[in-house]
This record gives structure tokens, sequence and C-alpha cells, in this order.
């Protein structure tokens, strides 16, 4: 009894298990579909991949799922972003590939899967031929509609023949239960047609209308939807029949497709339901092509009264409806209709805002513009403007500059000056940031010679210089800079007054402080105004200019008091009534702080170097002993200020780098300060702190060099010290830098031993550097320099040396060429190996008669003079 009662319970589950999966794929299906009705398509998604994620689904199950997902992603992806919606087209087409590379599928299966292959490249194209109707111009678009819709096609045909005409091994009784049966297979063969018939439609929209091909592709959908009709299942045979009046309005066989959709819209509206959107868009289409807005508008206007809400498409079609007839008002002139008109639009386009939204509410907005754009322009102008605007987008630079430029001479003959400028300087603009710099400077001052009358003239010809600098930027020949100065002074001259002058002034100070040239940068930062948004950067261009006069002042044993005077009047004005409080300083005016301390360092020992060259008395030894005083306690405070701002700002997550890069150049006035005071223990112990890692002893190394250039002569030797003393220990940790770094400490070292007079050390560290670094000229220059400063014999050969090497590896004739040049002279003046010095002078006029222009001819007379001495 037992047992028996078992079986019973055995066979209801195994009656009920079948039942179930007899009903498992129409169920599923319909239960997907459902949720992309819904738009519920995440959720989709998510069931499907959550579901095949399962190791006990079965195989029909799989094929199934794997068909619902990639038609969710495929349908999905053409309401996505730009930037996600290809990779929702390919995971759709993947899904199915990976599945087809399973050999073991059954031969229907594989067709299954195959047409949904198809269907994804379909819905690609069908997405891409809706688009092209924003950019109508824009022939990738085209090419790639074009070509999804042949994929399908070429995936399709083969199918639809072998589903029309099936082998042996297809008909009958199905092999296995993995398989779709019979009526599956009818189904899918009604199927594949439609979609081939709509891959046809969408190539006859892609060709010119009155074309062979327009023509030779609606007679191919025709043919497949005419297979439908009487044989389908509904709804497909409905929108065969809607296809059908579709292939006759491209062809323009309007009568016919007006013939068509009464049919269909006759039948519907005998049923329940009536006419569905679908019949009502093509209806509409067809209104509009026989140039009858009217009943078109009235149309959309009876069916809004039967229904509460329009879909996205019927509101786009009323929309189009209305702008034809405002085209008609327009034609006619009649202003006050017009206007209405343009007020129902805008109405129609805010409720399709508040229906439907995205997709649909879009194509509703550029359908106006474009509208109006060809209404502002005229039809030649609106059409090259489009073309331009469409160029551009799609990354065509070159063809867009052309249109713009095309169009620009349109709206000049048609007298549109403003807009014929506006046209130019677009195209301009394109040059410039495709960085095709010379083009854009001769475009921007074409427009200062076609438009002098223009308030934009200055603002051009300041893009013109500005242009002109990027291509200086970007290969710094003597040819580009002469240009590039021209068009600076050029400016200055003819907009002194404009506001653009600012500008200039700050980007001709930038120029002269790349040539080392601080003494003509300075005036020029100088001047740029307190307002201007370049305010703050000037004034630390400013700071940076003083402090590397001064230096080099300092260096060569100038009296600078005046200069140091007219620096520290400068900058504590600044600090103290034009900049901000110091709790909301920027890292730039703690940058024009921390340039401060060292000026004012420099300047406390002015003194000190006046009474080893003008005298002294007890009273002016006095008076410059208060004064010194008094600079270093300026000097600490603002220390102070700058080292409470990187201490506020240590956890700043934005310009981190630039607050660590502060905090480190403060270090190193901190030793100097200690190191005046002669608390040299001290000093190391903060140069050497453990806290400190090799990294930052590095850097702080690097800045305690640079103060220690700029400190009184006779303060130099024990900061050098230091230097040698934290620099040797670094040494002992090669694996800690980079070869950068090493190349930094070397040169740190150098200039250290130079000062402590121990010359020896300091070339065997710069042959070092030099043999590393011999393929990079500014690596070379900048020990040639630093070697160049010490009187010593030895260390002016090897400077010799390096500058001939940096001759060599740059271009003859540049600036840099023509800077190592000058230096080479100059250490055989130094030398006093005159002889050679005139050979290689004289070779030099002959090789560059004009000796590098006004900004080298001074140089090499003065060299000439000094040359000219031992005859």
């Amino acid at each position: 009894m037992r047992y028996g009662r078992l079986r019973l319970i055995a066979l209801f589950f195994f009656l009920v298990l079948h039942t179930s999966l007899g009903q498992a794929d129409e169920n599923l299906v319909r239960y997907f579909e459902q949720l992309r009705q819904r738009s519920l398509h995440a959720i989709a998604i998510a069931d499907a991949m959550s579901r095949l994620s399962d190791p006990s689904i079965l195989p029909t199950e799989q094929n199934e799922l794997t068909i619902q997902l990639s038609r969710t992603l495929a349908e999905q992806a053409g309401n996505l972003p730009n930037d996600q919606r290809d990779a929702s087209w390919i995971q759709a087409r993947t899904l199915i590939e990976e599945r087809l590379d399973q050999a073991s599928l059954n031969p229907r299966v594989m067709l299954l899967l195959r047409t949904q292959l198809a269907s994804v490249w379909i819905a690609e194209s069908t997405w891409m031929r809706a688009e092209r109707e924003f950019h109508p111009y824009d022939e990738v678009l085209l090419e790639r509609a074009h070509s999804t819709a042949i994929t399908g096609i070429e995936i399709l045909r083969p199918i639809e023949q072998t589903l029309a005409d099936p082998p042996a091994d297809m008909t009958g009784k199905k092999a296995d239960t993995s398989g779709p049966t019979n009526h599956q297979m009818r189904l899918l063969l009604h199927q594949v047609r439609w979609e081939l018939g709509v891959s046809y439609r969408n190539l006859a929209e892609l060709a010119s209308p009155d074309s062979a091909d327009r023509a030779a592709h609606v007679a191919s959908a025709e043919q497949y939807m005419k297979q439908l009709v009487g044989v389908a299942d509904e709804p497909l045979q409905t929108r065969a029949r809607i296809l059908l009046a579709t292939c006759a309005r491209l062809a323009g066989r309007l009568d016919r497709a007006t013939e068509l959709i009464g049919l269909v819209i006759g039948t519907a509206e005998k049923t329940e339901a009536g006419p569905s959107d679908e019949m009502l868009a093509e209806q509409t289409r067809i209104l509009l092509d026989q140039q009858r807005p009217i009943d078109a508008a009235d149309l959309l206007v009876k069916v809004r009264s039967q229904r509460r809400r329009l879909t996205g498409e019927l509101w786009f079609l009323r929309t189009r409806s209305l702008i034809a007839l405002r085209d008609v008002t327009i034609e006619k002139k009649q202003e006050a209709l017009s206007d209405e008109l343009a007020e129902q639009i805008a109405a129609a386009i805010e409720r399709c805002e508040q229906q439907v939204g995205g997709y649909w509410a879009r194509r509703c907005h550029v359908l106006w513009a474009d509208s109006k754009s060809a209404h502002q322009y005229g039809p030649e102008l609106d059409t090259l403007m489009q073309q331009a605007r469409t160029d551009f987008t799609s990354g065509r630079f070159e063809e867009a500059v052309s249109k713009y430029s095309a169009a620009e001479k349109v709206a000049q003959s048609h007298g549109q000056t403003d807009l014929a400028m506006e046209l130019g300087s677009t195209g301009a603009s394109i040059l410039l940031n495709g960085k095709k710099f010379d083009a854009a400077a001769t475009e921007y001052f074409r427009l200062v010679q076609d438009y002098p009358a223009s308030p934009r003239s200055a603002n051009f010809h300041l893009l013109g210089t500005y242009s002109l600098g990027r291509a200086y930027d970007a290969n710094r020949t003597l040819a580009r800079r002469s240009s590039y100065t021209e068009a600076l002074d050029r400016h200055l001259t003819d907009y002194p007054l404009d506001e653009t002058a600012n500008e200039v002034r700050f980007l001709k100070g930038q120029l002269e402080e790349q040539r080392l040239q601080s003494t003509a940068a300075l005036p020029l930062y100088l001047q740029v105004a307190a307002d201007h948004p370049r305010a703050l950067e000037a004034m630390a261009g400013v700071a940076r200019s003083y402090e590397a006069i001064l230096r080099r002042m300092r260096e060569r044993q100038v009296p600078s008091t005046e200069i140091t005077q007219a620096a520290i009047e400068t900058l504590s004005k600044y600090l103290e009534a034009g900049a901000p409080p110091a709790e909301v300083w920027s890292t730039t005016h703690a940058d024009i702080a921390l340039r401060f301390v060292s000026i004012l360092l420099m300047e406390a020992d002015a003194s000190q170097t006046e009474n080893s060259t003008s005298g002294s008395s007890p009273s002016k030894d006095a008076a410059r002993t208060s004064a010194k005083a008094s600079r270093y306690e300026q000097a600490r405070a603002w220390l102070n200020r700058v080292e409470q701002f990187t201490a506020r700002n240590a956890s700043r997550t934005d310009g981190h780098e630039a607050i660590a890069t502060l905090k480190s150049r403060t270090v190193p006035f901190e030793i100097l300060l200690l190191a005046r005071d002669g608390n040299f223990v001290e000093a190391g112990k903060i140069l050497e702190s453990s806290s400190l890692s090799p990294a930052e002893q590095l850097e702080i190394v690097a800045q305690l060099s640079s103060v220690t250039v700029a400190a009184p002569v006779d303060e130099r030797p024990p900061l050098a010290r230091l230097v040698i003393r934290a620099g040797q220990k670094l040494l002992t940790q090669p694996d800690k830098f980079s070869e950068a770094q090493k190349e930094q400490l070397q040169q740190n070292l150098v200039n250290a031993y130079l000062i402590t007079g121990q010359v020896s050390e300091a070339l065997e560290f710069a042959r070092s550097l030099s043999e590393a670094t011999s393929r990079h000229p500014e690596k070379q220059r900048q020990l040639a320099a630093l070697l160049s400063e010490s009187p010593a014999t030895e260390a002016q050969k090897v400077a010799q040396q390096l500058w001939r090497r940096v001759e060599t590896l740059t271009k003859p004739g540049t600036t840099e060429w023509m800077t190592a040049r000058s230096e080479v002279l100059q250490c055989y003046v130094r030398l006093n190996q005159l002889d050679e010095g005139r050979k290689l002078l004289e070779i030099t006029k002959v090789l560059y008669p004009e000796l590098g222009g006004k900004d080298f001819k001074p140089q090499f007379d003065a060299l000439e003079k000094s040359l000219s001495k031992g005859k």
C-alpha cells in the first residue's frame, strides 16, 4: 500500500514536469517580452544572467535564455548613452556567437541562434537608419547603417532558403528534444522573412530618392512581405501589410501607399482595439510626402482627442506636420499665423518631453532647430553649416574646416558679416584645438585683415599670436621664436589699450623667462593689470624674475641695492595688501611668499657686501646690522606663514604634490637661518632627520643647493659642506632613487664641491654625470653652465667640452645652438686661448652672418672685442 502510494506520487510529478517542460519555452518568451514592453530591460538582463549561471540548467532553457538575453541587450542599446550603446550590441552578438561555437547543438537550434545574431545586426542598422535623420550629412554613419544591414541580410538569406526548402535531416520528426518543433520552424521562417524585409526597407531609406538602388531595395522588401500576407500569424501579417505601404511610399507610389494603408486601417477600425500607432504613423508619413500637412496635422489632432497619450513617434510626426504648415505660412508671408504655429510647435515638443522624453523628444528638438536654422540662413548656407558640424562631431576636422570656410564665403556674399566672421572663427578654433598651430595662426590673422572694424579683431589677433606661441613650444627654432616675438610686439603696438594687451604682456613675460631673460620678463609681468585673470600668475612671475635677477647679480658681485629694494617693496605690498589672508592662500600665493623669503635673505647680506666695497664707520655698521637683523626677522615671519600654510593643507587631495614641494622648499631656508645663527649642528640634524624619507632629503638637498648659490659668498662654504655631508650619505642608498634623481644629486654635489674649492672631486662627479647624460642636450647644458661659473682652469676645460657636445646635439642655427656656441667662445676667453677663439668666431660669422639676430649679436660683438685683446 505504501509503495503504491509512492508510485502514484511519482507518476503525478512526472506528468506535471513534462507538462511544464512543454510550456517552458512559450512562458519564458512571454515573460521576457512583457519585461521589455515595460522597458524593464535591467531586470530582464539580471534575471537571464542569473538563470544562465545555474550549472544545472537544461540545454533547451539555456538556448532560449541566451536568445532572450541577446534580444534584450540589442533592444536596450538604442536607449543607452553613446559610450555604452556599441558595447551592448557587441555583448548581444557575443552571447550568440559563443553559444554557436558549441558543435553539439541541434541544427534547428543553430538556425534559431543564427537568426537572433542577424536580428542584432538589423536592430543596429534600424537604429542607425533613424539616427541618420539627425545627421543627414554624416557619411560615416551612413556607411555603418548600410554595412550592418548588409551583414544581417547575408546571415539571413541562407537561413531563409534552408527553412523554405529544408534538407531531409530537418524534415519530419525532430531528432531530439532539444530542438524546436516543426511549427516553431514555420514561425521562424516568417520571422526571417520579416527581418529581411526590414533590412531592405532600411537600405531603401538610406539610398537616394528616385535612385536605382532604392527601387531595387524596395522591390526586395516587397517580395518578402508578400510572402507573409495571408500566411503569417498576427500581428506579423498586419505589420507586413504596413511595411508594404511603406515600400510604396519610398518608391514614390503615393496613391498606392494611401490605398494599402487605408485597407489596413479599415480592417483595424472594425476591431475593438482600432488602428495601431504603427498604422497611424505610416498614414501620417504618407500624407506629409503628399504635401498635405494640414491633413496630417488634423489626423493627429483627432488621434490625440481619442487617446490620453501619444507615442514618441506620433509626437514627432505632430511636430513635423506643424513645421510643414509653418513653412507654408512663411512662404506666403503670413507672419501672425507663422508665430502662432511656432507656439504650437513649442507646445508639442514640451508635451513630448513630458509624456515620452528621451530619444523622441531629442528628435523633436533637432527637427525644430533645423527648421529655424534653414529659415534664418537659407538652404545653401544652412546645408554647409550642418555639414561642417557633422564633420566636426564625427572627428573629420579637415573637412569641417573646409566646410566652415565655404560657409563663411556664402555668408559674406549674403551680406551676413557677423555670421561670416563667426564661421571663420569656428574654423580657426578647430585648427587650434587640433594642434594645427601654424594654420590656426594664419586663419586668425586673416580674420583680423578681413574684419578690421570688428570689436573682436584684438581677440583674433591674440589667438593668432597664442597659436604662434604654441607652434614655438612644439618646435623651438629661431624662426618660430622670431615670428612669435613679432606677433607679441605687434599686438602691443596695435592694441595697447585693449584688455587683450594684459594677456600678451603675460605671454611675452613667459617667453622672456623661458629664454632666461628675467630682466626683460620682469617689466612685462609688472604691467599685467591687478584685476586681470592672469594677475596672480603674473605676480608669481614677478617674484621668480626678481629672485633670478638678484641671484645672477650676486654671482657676478654686482651691487643690487636698488633692485633689491624694488623687489621687497613690490612683493611686500602685494602680500600685505593685494593678496588674500594667509589662511585662504593658494599654492601660488605661498610660492610668492617663499620667494620673498629668499629675496629678504639675500638683501640681509647686502650691507655686508657694501662694507667690503665702500668702506664703513661705526654708525653705518650699526645701521646695516640693524637692517640685516630686521630682514632676518621678516624672512622668519613669512617663512612661518608658508610653513603654517603647508601644515594646514597637508591632507588636501587636490594639489598634494604642489603642497609637498612647497614644504620641502621651506626646509633649506630653515636650515639657512639656523646656519646663519651659527647653529650648524641643528641644521645638520634637520637635514638628516630620520622623519624625512630619502626622496624628501634629496629634494631638500636640491633646494639647499639653490639657496647656497644665493647666499653671501662667505656663508656659502658651510652651507655647501652641509650639502656634501647629506649628499654623500644619500649616495650610499642608490636603490632608493631613480636615474633622474641620482643625476640631480650628482649635479648638486658638483656645485657644492666647486663652492668649497674641491675642484677635483667636483670634476669627478661632473665627468660621470656627463657620460650618463651624453645624449641629453638640456642636461649637458645645465652641467656646462655650472662648471662655467668656476674660475678653475680644469673646470673651464670640461665646461668647454660640454658646450661643444651641446652644439652637436642641437640643430645648427637654433637658439640653443647659438647659446652653446657663444659659451664655447667664452671658455676660449677664460682659458686665454684667443687664437682658437678668433678662428671659431670667424667660422661662425661665415655660417651665420646675422649671428643669431638682435638677441645674440651684442654677445658676439662683446666676445669679438675680448678675443681681439691678444692681437
